[in-house]
């Protein structure tokens, strides 16, 4: 046996493992990209239907929060958003997302049907509704109120009695 024959073995497998990170850079690269893009395409879409509902387009920037504007905008608690964050209880939150993006379809003149395209391309759902020709409506017939938030989301101030031994 020839004494050169391990450190050619090695040479190789250190040009094989340099060939396989460079293919793993280059499509995590790729899927980096894709992602921003799709973030960047999002943001655009929810600035467009969040203007069209009279909210400041600059609120779809920042993550957690546009979730909280967009529940809002749907009828629903806006602290779902923040339920998002833990896990398997997000699951309860998704519903929560599909209920208000099913009351914005109606608030915006859709069809309930609308809903199904929001939870399998949410972001050409919120394109067609950001830039079409629709109007947005305070109120929709048929849309789902929130279950867990009464009609008053502030509750009243009530100062409390005056105590006639305290003098």
């Amino acid at each position: 046996m020839n004494n050169s024959q391990p450190e050619q073995l090695f040479a190789d497998d250190t040009a094989v493992s340099a060939a396989a990170g460079a293919a793993f850079l280059s499509i995590f690269g790729i899927f980096l990209l894709v992602a921003l893009a799709i973030y960047i395409v999002s943001v655009i879409a929810m600035w467009k239907l969040f203007t069209k509902a009279g909210e400041a387009g600059w609120k779809s920037l920042i993550p957690v929060y546009n979730m909280w504007v967009f529940l809002r905008l749907g009828d629903q608690a806006g602290w779902w958003a923040l339920v998002a964050l833990i896990p398997l209880v997000n699951i309860v939150s998704i519903v929560f997302m599909a209920i208000a993006a099913y009351n914005i379809g109606l608030k915006l003149g859709k069809e309930g049907w609308y809903v199904v395209l929001y939870l399998f391309v949410p972001v050409i759902w919120m394109l067609i509704l950001g830039f079409d020709k629709s109007t947005w409506k305070q109120t929709a017939p048929g849309a789902i109120p929130s279950p867990v938030e009464s009609g008053n989301a502030t509750p009243e101030f009530v100062p409390a009695a005056k105590n006639t031994l305290d003098k």
